[in-house]
């Protein structure tokens, strides 16, 4: 490899950490900073937090040298800073800020001359060039600095594309900082694609899930339309991949969850008002998915009348495999639940607790169980001789009889 780094990698969560083992690796000098005291602990004694990381992968990362610390203090030694810290929305729908700027403020104390800082949270066009570099600047004192945004592409539970082969954007404020980044990046990552400027990269990024919000709630609206009449709405959409160009597959489900999809489509809306332009597809698709887990209940609902309800939530990983509840449609079904029926409880293997309860074992002692994300650990045959009523979100299902789509 080439030039070997000093890096403080700030947030070691499901970006941070597989940032952190992938630099190691590649034989980098790397710290990673958590404030969260609880996960810090974990990590220091070789327990993973993500399901992606394993513990035998992170102890041998400690071996090698990596390490994690609970303040800021490595950046006064580090060559290269990433901020890898939550960019959430606030309850109006507006990016909520306040982690991202507490990060800048403290790499701002301590920051060295000849430093590169890297931003892969995720965020607005123009955090980089508009907050981060000036702030920075400015409270610090220190001019010799390089900044660049190089958002993640995290998709955690995939298999098949991780943080070294999925393509890297990178984009700096000017050809230094974008030349030291590359240099970082191509160390671990097989490929690294330069765009023209910080913005290019971070609209880039908000354009992904931005896409791919859209797109899920155009194919809940097709399979509204498809179940009444008895057509498979999976059936369709692989139909349609059958074209060879111009079709993108997408597949019906309980709304959108995780920390991009349903976040990062509001920042790009949210700029493009501060510029006096409208993005009305995009609110509306937020919208559509944003409310499909309460319209799913409704409609389960109605079907039963005002009896009292025991409900199985069945799934409650904002994906299948992910034990990530963040903006998860199966949390949003139970909550909306629990004030609307007499029992609920939730089931999912790759969850240890939640709600103070866990996983439950007896799948088949509820009248009602909702299928929200095919996480496995049951078997549908299971219930085919029971009086459970199964009311399926992921449209998997469509040849068991006994089983009702939603």
């Amino acid at each position: 490899m080439g030039k070997s780094f000093k890096v403080s990698i700030v947030g070691q969560g499901y970006v941070g950490l597989p940032l952190s083992i992938a630099a190691i690796r590649a034989g980098h000098s790397v710290t990673g900073i958590e404030v969260d005291l609880n996960r810090l602990s974990q990590l220091a004694s070789g327990r993973s937090t993500i399901e992606d990381i394993s513990d035998e992968q992170l102890s041998s990362c400690l071996q090698n040298g990596l390490k994690f610390d609970g303040n800021f203090q490595s950046i006064t030694s580090a060559e290269i800073v990433i901020i890898c810290v939550p960019t959430p929305i606030d309850e109006f729908g507006a990016p909520n800020l306040e982690p991202l700027v507490g990060c800048v403020n403290q790499v701002a104390d301590l920051v060295k001359p000849g430093t590169l800082i890297v931003n892969e949270s995720t965020s607005f066009p123009g955090t980089v060039r508009e907050l981060i570099e000036p702030t920075i600047n400015k409270k610090s004192g220190v001019r010799d600095l390089y900044f660049v945004s190089a958002p993640e592409r995290v998709d955690p539970g995939n298999a098949k594309w991780n943080i070294t082969n999925t393509p890297r954007l990178i984009g700096g404020t000017n050809q230094k900082s974008t030349d030291i980044a590359r240099q970082f990046y191509e160390s671990f990552c097989s490929e690294v694609i330069t765009v023209s400027s910080p913005e290019v990269a971070e609209t880039a990024k908000l354009l992904e899930n931005t896409f791919r919000q859209v797109n899920i709630a155009l194919i809940n609206q097709i399979a509204e339309f498809t179940r009444p009449i008895g057509i498979d709405a999976l059936e369709v959409v692989n139909a349609a991949s059958s074209k060879p160009y111009g079709f993108l597959a997408f597949m019906p489900g309980a709304g959108v969850g995780g920390h991009c999809i349903p976040v990062d489509p509001m920042y790009l809306a949210w700029r493009a008002e501060q510029f006096g332009v409208e993005l009305p597809l995009v609110k509306l698709a937020q919208e559509l998915n944003s409310n499909r887990p309460k319209k799913i209940v409704s409609s389960i609902l109605e079907k039963h009348g005002s009896k009292p309800l025991s409900v199985l939530v069945v799934g409650i990983g904002y994906k299948a495999g992910s034990s990530d509840i963040r903006e998860s449609s199966g949390v949003k079904i139970y909550n909306e639940l629990k004030s609307l029926v007499r029992i609920v409880d939730w089931f999912d293997p790759f969850i240890s607790t939640f709600d103070g309860k866990n996983s439950q074992g007896d799948l088949t002692s509820y009248e009602i169980v909702i299928l929200v994300q095919d996480c496995g650990g049951f078997k549908m045959e299971d219930w085919e001789e029971s009086s459970t009523q199964i009311y399926d979100c992921t449209g998997k299902y469509f040849d068991y009889d006994f089983v009702r789509q939603v």
